[in-house]
């Protein structure tokens, strides 16, 4: 009898674990990794918007060097001076 109620104890505590304990490890794990994903995907919209003002910086430098280039330097002189 007392093995019997020893093993009883023993399945009553996994059956306790498996019931209580480990949903609530997963669901404070979930709970981690949903706010994990949210930081990633803030980061990634942070990231995205300074991508596309570096490119929009870049394309405006081009078009910079584009204009200097096909313009004569004496006209560009005068009209950066406003003569």
């Amino acid at each position: 009898m007392c093995i019997e109620n020893f093993f009883l104890r023993i399945s009553h505590s996994i059956l306790f674990i498996i019931t209580f304990l480990l949903p609530q490890k997963t669901k404070a794990d979930l709970s981690d990794l949903e706010r994990q994903l949210a930081s990633a995907r803030k980061q990634l919209e942070e990231e995205t918007l300074a991508k596309v003002d570096l490119e929009n910086r870049v394309q405006s430098l081009k078009v910079g060097i584009t204009v200097q280039c096909l313009i004569p330097s004496d006209i560009t002189f005068d009209l950066m001076s406003g003569s």
